[in-house]
C-alpha cells in the first residue's frame, strides 16, 4: 500500500481488523457523524521525490470521480467493489488495511457511508476525511432542502451538476495536499466537468421528450429526489420511507402508495440494482406496474452497462424513459 520511497504505516493486528470489520457497514446515518476535514484546512502532504499521493475512496462512484481528477498523479484505492450496495455494505479487514496506508480518504457524504465514517475516523485520526459533498445543500425526504445531517438524501450524484461540484472539491483538496500538481488537478477537473455538463444537457433533451403526466417515479427507497428536482419529475412515493435499501416498509404507507399508483397510472417501480425485489414485485402485482432496476449506489463491472458515472447516467435515463413512455 505504501508508495516507492515512503515509510509504510504500521498495519493493525488481524484480530483488531476483524473486530473493526464487524462494526462497519451500515449506510444509514444513525446518530451523530464524525466531523470531516474542511478542504481549506488541508495541509501539503510531505511526498518523497518520485512518490504519489495515496488516495482512498469509499465507493466506486467516488473512485471514478477521483480517477478523472487525479489521473496518474495519485495512487487510488477503493473500499467497495462494483456491485456492492453501500446501504448494506460490510467492511473487511482488507478494507481497513487499505485505509491504514492512505494519505487522504474521500467520502461521498451526507451519511451515505454511515457508521463506516465513525470507524474510519476513530481508527485513523491522522488521515483526513474529505467529504466531496461539502458545500452542497442536501434534500430531505420530500425533495425539500434539509439541514439535519442525519435525515438527508445522500444520493447527490443523480444530479450531474452536483458531480461538477464534486470535481471542483476534489481538485481543490488534491491541490492542497499535493501543491506541485495543483494546476494539473484543476485542468483534469475542468475537462471532466465539461463532459458532465454535456451529460446534463443530454438528459434534459431526453426528459423533455417525455410527457409531463408520465414523469412519475416510484422507487424502492428514497433515492431519486435530486434527479427528479433537476429534470422535472415527480416522486410519487417509495416502498420504504428511508434513504437506505435497508429501511423497513409500512403496510399503511404501502396501501396508500398503491392507491396513488392506480389513480395516476404510474407504470414502473424503480429499485436499486442488486437489491431484494420481493416487495417491489408484490406491489407491481397489485398495481400492474413493472419492476425496473437502476444503477444507483454502485457502478457495474467494467464489462457491464454502467462502468463509469457518465455511462451509469446514460443507462439509467434510457431505462427510465423507456419504462415511462
Amino acid at each position: 500500500m505504501s508508495c516507492a520511497g515512503r515509510q509504510p504505516r504500521a498495519l493493525f493486528p488481524v484480530w483488531l481488523l476483524l473486530m473493526l470489520a464487524l462494526v462497519l457497514g451500515s449506510c444509514g446515518a444513525s446518530g451523530s457523524l464524525p466531523p470531516t476535514t474542511p478542504i481549506d484546512a488541508l495541509q501539503p502532504e510531505p511526498l518523497p521525490p518520485g512518490s504519489r499521493l495515496t488516495v482512498l475512496a469509499t465507493t466506486t462512484l467516488v473512485a471514478d470521480l477521483l480517477r478523472r481528477v487525479g489521473g496518474d498523479l495519485i495512487d487510488l484505492h477503493v473500499m467497495l467493489t462494483p456491485g456492492l450496495d453501500p446501504h448494506s455494505y460490510q467492511a473487511t479487514p482488507g478494507d481497513m488495511r487499505a485505509a491504514s496506508g492512505a494519505d487522504v480518504i474521500f467520502v461521498s457524504g451526507f451519511g451515505l457511508e454511515g457508521s463506516m465514517l465513525n470507524s474510519l475516523a476513530d481508527s485513523f485520526p491522522g488521515v483526513p476525511l474529505v467529504d466531496l459533498s461539502q458545500g452542497l445543500q442536501p434534500l430531505g425526504g420530500a425533495g425539500s432542502a434539509s439541514s439535519n445531517p442525519t435525515d438527508v438524501d445522500p444520493h447527490v450524484w443523480l444530479d450531474p451538476l452536483n458531480v461538477v461540484h464534486w470535481a471542483e472539491n476534489a481538485s481543490r483538496a488534491l491541490g492542497r495536499l499535493d501543491p506541485e500538481n495543483q494546476a494539473s488537478y484543476a485542468q483534469y477537473a475542468g475537462q471532466y466537468a465539461g463532459r458532465v455538463e454535456q451529460l446534463d444537457g443530454w438528459i434534459r433533451s431526453q426528459a423533455g421528450a417525455l410527457a409531463p403526466e408520465r414523469r412519475l417515479l416510484v422507487t424502492g427507497h428514497l433515492m431519486l429526489d435530486y434527479f427528479a428536482r433537476r429534470y422535472d419529475f415527480e416522486v410519487l412515493g417509495s416502498l420504504v420511507h428511508g434513504y437506505s435499501s435497508e429501511a423497513e416498509a409500512s403496510a399503511r404507507a404501502l396501501a396508500a402508495l398503491e392507491d396513488a399508483m392506480r389513480s395516476t397510472g404510474a407504470r414502473a417501480i424503480f429499485i436499486e440494482q442488486g437489491s431484494n425485489p420481493q416487495l417491489a414485485e408484490t406491489v407491481a402485482g397489485d398495481t400492474g406496474a413493472r419492476v425496473i432496476e437502476l444503477y444507483v449506489g454502485s457502478l457495474s463491472q467494467a464489462d457491464g452497462p454502467a462502468p463509469d458515472y457518465i455511462e451509469l447516467m446514460h443507462y439509467n435515463v434510457r431505462t427510465i424513459i423507456e419504462a415511462l413512455q
